[in-house]
């Protein structure tokens, strides 16, 4: 049995029951998808219940029967929403087919597709702070960051407060933890670990924690002398480029975990991940790369020569201009990154010259609700 097909927005919208009435063909535009009746019972409201609005299942799993089958279903209209009645059931229920088809993933779970880029195209131009509380400016700014890794706003007044106060906007919760707001002093001498010239090798914050930085905000307050420009560097290029010239390579480090490890005083935090991820369907989803806490890999004897000459050949990679983006940073400039796969790091800078940033971090869970928040018009 099929019912009409019903407008939605610009999508067309049907459902039609199949096998017997133990399963759905759920249409939408050029997406379909079958549904186990079962399943689409758990996401049922009862039957003069308000709607479920949250997103979460109605009913648990067990509580189900282990057969269940469908009789009829309608489109209302005026609801919005599809009536659906079940075998031994007197009374219709209501579904949000939304929560049940195909997602366009990125779009519906983190925001736009990510954009490689290169030192050909132009680095990203700033928001201006002033802006960023108007909804339209948050969503291209949100959408922006997404799909480069990276986003920039100017004039944040150079204020300590002004920090936690954009990363409350990007979706933070009350004020970010004390331990993950911190200081950075960039200076020639400053730390050996940098060389004399000061200068910062491109890396990913903090590999050692668990969880990971999802973002690294950094807000200028002082930058004095020459030199010390930022750069960034497309870390999925970098990944892409080492599978297509050398893909065994690449093999090693989605195989094998690297330990990484910071000791300071009282604080001793260690984690074993992988160079890079890949998700299920095979892509590459991050990259974790940081020279200086990068204590070895996790792998037998006989694979660790071809970890490290795999680890190698991403190091010269990173290194190449055409995956970079650089630009001087001006005080009161607050820079975004994407710590899962954009890396980030800062040239030489002049004899007596300084950089002092102030920094937290945001969990990408925070920016991708605020952008689905104020995509559906929540933040007006």
């Amino acid at each position: 049995m099929s019912v009409p097909e019903a407008a939605i927005g610009e999508n067309m919208e049907c459902l039609a029951i199949v096998d017997g009435g133990e399963a759905v063909l759920v249409t939408r535009g050029d997406k379909t998808r079958r549904i186990p009746v079962r399943w689409l019972r758990g996401f049922c409201a009862q039957p003069g219940s308000a709607p479920f609005r949250n997103g979460q299942r109605v009913h648990h799993s067990i509580e189900l029967p282990s057969v269940v089958k469908i009789r009829t279903v309608t489109r209302d209209q005026e609801g919005d929403c599809w009536r659906i009645r079940f075998e031994g059931e007197t009374s219709d229920v209501t579904v949000d087919i939304d929560q049940l088809m195909p997602l366009k993933a990125q779009e519906r779970l983190h925001g736009p597709d990510p954009s490689p880029f290169s030192s050909a195209d132009p680095t990203v131009r700033g928001t201006d702070y002033e802006d960023l509380e108007a909804p339209t400016a948050l969503r291209s700014f949100l959408e922006t960051l997404f799909r480069r890794g990276y986003a920039r706003i100017r004039n944040v007044p150079n204020r300590p407060t002004e920090l936690s106060r954009v990363a409350r906007l990007l979706g933070a919760e009350g004020q970010p933890a004390a331990a993950d707001l911190f200081e950075e002093i960039a200076a020639p001498g400053v730390d050996p670990a940098r060389g004399a010239s000061g200068d910062e090798a491109p890396h990913t914050d903090q590999p050692y924690r668990d969880p990971l930085p999802g973002y690294l905000l950094q807000h200028c307050m002082e930058s004095t002398g020459s030199g010390g420009e930022t750069f960034v560097i497309d870390g999925m290029s970098a990944a892409a480029t080492l599978v297509a010239e050398e893909p065994m390579a690449a093999v090693e480090l989605t195989r094998w975990p690297a330990l990484f490890r910071y000791v300071d005083g009282n604080v001793d935090r260690e984690r074993a991940m992988t160079i890079l991820e890949t998700a299920a369907n095979g892509s590459l989803q991050r990259i974790s790369f940081n020279d200086r806490a990068l204590v070895d890999f996790q792998c037998p004897d006989d694979r660790l020569t071809g970890c490290v000459t795999a680890y190698d050949s991403l190091s010269r990679i990173l290194l190449r201009e055409g995956l970079q983006h650089r630009f001087r940073t001006q005080v009161g400039d607050l820079l975004v990154v994407n710590n899962r796969r954009v890396l980030h790091g800062r040239n030489p800078i002049g004899p007596g010259g300084e950089i002092r940033l102030a920094c937290c971090y945001l969990e990408s869970g925070d920016l991708s609700s605020t952008w689905r928040r104020v995509r559906s018009g929540a933040i007006d």
